[in-house]
């Protein structure tokens, strides 16, 4: 896994704008396919569009850092959500980012690898995801590293993270969805935050307790949001940005 300190690039804060007007914030992060030959922003649906509050976003800013050696450094990118393919009226638009299907709250949206070539930034892989015979037990902690309300070290334009603990028993899907239940504090603007199982040097494989050599941690899921007033969210699996990517 990536070095924990690192973690912090994989994430990315979003603004989401139509035309000039910004309408909220949220969290982002990065995903390569095997080779690194194509990259990916990961994040919830309702990012891009909002069918209930009729909210449909144009385009959304994320802010990456620019030098490795000076953190203070960054810049803005811009990553459209449509594509026009008929130039005429009636005017017809393409969407930009992969989705299963309208009721799983995850999106991946494709960036061209040399785009973000001029940035500092890591990215999640399929060799991050949690292994099958790799187990996890209610109430194993875990780490949700975004921007909640758009907060973050607005210095060095770094995440926060906070700590939350499994709250439904992993990998059983919640009600029959394809999301578990994480017990922790979070915030609006943490929508799409990745969420990592706490790096330890201690593995449980197919039943039995391992010692790894250095700290291990796994992407387990995407923060979706709260689930109710009970201060419990929902964070859908991880491997449905397999689905999404391929």
């Amino acid at each position: 896994m990536t070095g924990t300190n690192e973690l912090a690039l994989i994430t990315t804060p979003i603004q989401i704008f139509v035309g000039e007007t910004l309408l909220g914030t949220a969290t982002g992060f990065f995903f390569t396919t095997a080779d690194e030959s194509q990259s990916f922003l990961i994040t919830n649906r309702r990012v891009v569009i909002e069918e209930k509050e009729q909210k449909f976003p144009d385009h959304l800013v994320l802010r990456l850092h620019t030098s490795s050696a000076d953190l203070k450094q960054s810049s803005t990118y811009t990553v459209p959500l449509h594509r026009e393919i008929k130039a005429s009226p009636p005017h017809i638009k393409e969407k930009l980012w992969h989705e299963v299907d309208p009721t799983i709250d995850v999106v991946a949206i494709e960036i061209k690898t040399e785009d973000l070539k001029p940035f500092v930034l890591k990215a999640f892989s399929r060799e991050h995801l949690i292994p099958s015979d790799v187990c996890l037990s209610l109430g194993d902690p875990l780490v949700v590293i975004g921007y909640p309300l758009g907060f973050s070290d607005q210095i060095f334009d770094l995440p926060v993270a906070r700590e939350g603990t499994f709250a439904s028993v992993f990998p059983i899907p919640f009600q029959g969805q394809r999301f578990f239940l994480v017990d922790a504090r979070l915030h609006p603007g943490t929508s799409g935050s990745p969420v990592i199982t706490r790096p330890s040097n201690w593995l449980v494989v197919n039943g039995t307790p391992k010692l790894a050599q250095n700290p291990v941690s796994y992407l387990v899921g995407v923060q979706a949001g709260s689930a109710g007033d009970l201060q419990l969210n929902a964070v859908w699996f991880s491997d449905i940005i397999l689905s999404l990517i391929k």
